[in-house]
């Protein structure tokens, strides 16, 4: 339980981060009403989807060998 307490907020880290930025920026002064959190959110979503469609490639791959390996292994013993 300690263990989750102290890893959760780490996890959490990149999907609060637009907010945290634009807050900075605000508290800076250094924006004037510029929607930064939206801005960096979307990249954040396009940064995921990218990374998605990457695992997703090499994940199959994987599974596709593992397939043919276990096809292979099974129409030997018969």
């Amino acid at each position: 339980m300690a263990m989750f307490m102290f890893l959760f907020p780490l996890t959490q880290a990149p999907t609060l981060l637009p907010l945290g930025v634009e807050a900075a920026l605000a508290y800076q002064g250094w924006i004037a009403g510029a929607p930064i959190c939206l801005l960096l959110s979307l990249a954040e979503c396009a940064a995921v989807v990218f990374i998605y469609r990457v695992s997703l490639n090499w994940q199959g791959g994987l599974l596709q060998s593992r397939e043919q390996r276990i096809l292979e292994s099974v129409t030997n013993r018969a």
